[in-house]
């Protein structure tokens, strides 16, 4: 369990580092989860490290790499995020005290790669209307 704490740990600080760099609040739906698919499929492939601390992977019985969800992990995100959400200075000092330098530096790197991913995919679409 200590592994999943730190990984959701992880994901709210990645959530909220992407909220913050696109100055808006994050809707958590359908869409905002298939850009964070299509991110991972196209950046896993040596990012690994990065990828591993937001999300919890396992291997299915054809060998192949699959993400593990758990729905009663969302009340623990949903109360990490709160953290930020509700200033609450103290708790998210002790969250980056317990995910350490090395890793919420890793995790400020998956973020913006994130973003200019999401960047990458407006500009295209921008240009397809265009046309």
């Amino acid at each position: 369990m200590k592994k999943i704490d730190k990984m959701l740990k992880c994901r709210a600080l990645f959530l909220q580092g992407v909220a913050y760099l696109a100055n808006e609040n994050l809707n958590l739906d359908e869409n905002f989860n298939l850009l964070l698919q299509n991110f991972l499929e196209n950046y896993y492939i040596g990012n690994e490290e990065y990828f591993n601390l937001i999300y919890y992977f396992d291997i299915d019985e054809e060998g192949n790499l699959k993400v593990i969800e758990d729905p009663t992990w969302s009340e623990t995100l949903s109360e990490y995020l709160g953290y930020f959400n509700n200033g609450n200075s103290e708790a998210v000092k002790k969250l980056y005290d317990d995910i350490g330098q090395e890793d919420v530096n890793k995790i400020s790197i998956l973020t913006e790669q994130f973003v200019n991913h999401i960047l990458i995919l407006t500009d295209m679409n921008n240009n397809r209307i265009k046309s």
